[in-house]
C-alpha cells in the first residue's frame, strides 16, 4: 500500500484502541534491508506494544482491523517474565 503505513489496533475491554504499525510506509522490500531479510526467514512480521491495565482479573483483548490484508497468526500477552522464543509460549487456558 504505497504512501501509508500498514496498521492494526488493539485494546483491552472498553479501552481506547492503540494503533500498531506493522509495516512502515517507507519499508524497503529488498535483500539489502536486514528487517526485510528477517521477515522473509521468519515468514512473519512481529510487532509489539504496551497496554496499561487499570485492574487485575479477567479482561477481553480486542484486535481492530485497520488495513485489510493483515493476517494475525498468533498473539502473545506478556504479563511479565515471558522469555523470547521462536514459537512463543504454550496456549493459555480459556476462562468462561
Amino acid at each position: 500500500m504505497p504512501g501509508r503505513d500498514i496498521k492494526i489496533a488493539v485494546s483491552f475491554d472498553d479501552g481506547e484502541p492503540k494503533l500498531i504499525t506493522n509495516v512502515p510506509d517507507k519499508f524497503k522490500v529488498h535483500w539489502s534491508n536486514p528487517a526485510w531479510a528477517t521477515t522473509v526467514v521468519a515468514y512473519a512480521r512481529h510487532c509489539t506494544t504496551i497496554l496499561k491495565m487499570s485492574k487485575s482479573g479477567c479482561h477481553t483483548l480486542k484486535v481492530w482491523m485497520i488495513d485489510p490484508g493483515v493476517v494475525i497468526q498468533k498473539l502473545h500477552v506478556n504479563t511479565g517474565g515471558l522469555k523470547l522464543s521462536y514459537s512463543g509460549p504454550l496456549e493459555s487456558y480459556c476462562v468462561k
